[in-house]
């Protein structure tokens, strides 16, 4: 597990090794960085610490949409602020021939008062040598996630990475959401 403290600066983009070859195992270190990055920032940004600038991150707006949804419902339900974040590899997947990678990590979280831990699934796509985060899925035991099993449903593994470009899939998952909140 590695440990992440909130003072380091945020890359203004992630970019893959050598974008001639394209997405390679070599990218590992990049990737990890950027999912590392994103969770640090989404769970500051749940507790009212700080913003999060997704742009570094995500560049579909159906999915940024989204996320700003998962952040608002997890600063809602959170006034017990982070302390300490550790995260952990627990798998990796590569499909070098669609050019993304399946990530699937550990998030503990350390707050004023106790603490939990979560499951977070990535898929990492290269788009034109720069990575993308092109879907998220987490698996929740805290308040600050917990969205994704209300809307998506219980997911044992998030597979498409084009899923945030299918409207009907997209128009459905803000429906429920609408419908959540009145």
């Amino acid at each position: 597990m590695y440990s992440v403290d909130n003072d380091k600066d945020t890359p203004i983009e992630f970019h893959i090794n050598d974008e001639n070859i394209g997405l390679t195992y070599l990218d590992f270190g990049e990737i990890y960085l950027m999912c590392e990055s994103f969770l640090e920032e989404f769970y500051f940004a749940t507790t009212g610490r700080e913003t999060m600038n997704l742009e570094p991150y995500i560049d579909n707006a159906n999915f940024k949409r989204y996320i700003l949804q998962k952040i608002e419902t997890g600063s809602k339900a959170s006034i017990n602020r982070v302390k300490k974040l550790n995260f952990g590899l627990k798998d990796i997947e590569w499909h070098l021939n669609e050019s993304y990678a399946f990530i699937d990590m550990i998030a503990s979280v350390k707050q004023d008062i106790g603490g939990f831990g979560e499951l977070h699934q990535f898929i990492i796509s290269n788009r034109e040598g720069k990575l993308s985060i092109s879907d998220w899925y987490s698996k929740s035991a805290g308040n600050a996630s917990y969205l994704d099993g209300i809307v998506r449903g219980d997911i044992s593994k998030i597979d498409d990475p084009n899923i945030w470009n299918d409207k009907e899939w997209v128009d459905d998952i803000f429906v429920i959401i609408a419908e959540r909140q009145h």
